[in-house]
């Protein structure tokens, strides 16, 4: 389980909004994926939330990004997909009937989770509010 609290609060409240959204599905996938019951489909169907929502909020920093001109906006697009090609590779097993170690998957996004909202994500907080971003 991930647990929200003040070192993923970038205080940029819609994104902050979005990310607890994220880590609320994330929690999700794991409690499908310690129940006995469906599980293989409750993985799948929770990866497609995780999969559908990722891109929502990616679609979202990266629109404002381009209004603003942020300049690191590239590399940050390139993060974004590193993490849609991790979310994909979990779906491409699942799918094939190797559902993955929940413990596993979520280790492995809960890192990338963390190091991207509490490393990367802060170095465009002070751009964004410099141009209003709420």
């Amino acid at each position: 389980m991930i647990t929200w609290n003040k070192k993923y609060e970038l205080g940029i409240n819609s994104i902050d909004l979005q990310h607890q959204r994220w880590i609320s599905i994330m929690n999700e996938l794991f409690k499908g994926g310690q129940s006995s019951e469906n599980r293989e489909k409750t993985i799948i169907a929770q990866l497609e939330a995780v999969n559908e929502y990722s891109k929502i909020h990616f679609n979202y920093e990266e629109s404002l990004f381009s209004e603003f001109g942020y300049e690191n906006a590239l590399e940050h697009h390139g993060q974004h997909l590193e993490c849609a090609q991790m979310i994909l590779k979990f779906q491409k097993e699942a799918a094939s009937g190797n559902v993955p170690m929940v413990s596993v998957l979520l280790t492995e996004m809960k890192e990338w989770l963390d190091h991207h909202i509490c490393v990367e994500d802060l170095k465009y907080v002070e751009f964004l509010k410099s141009k209003g971003v709420v």
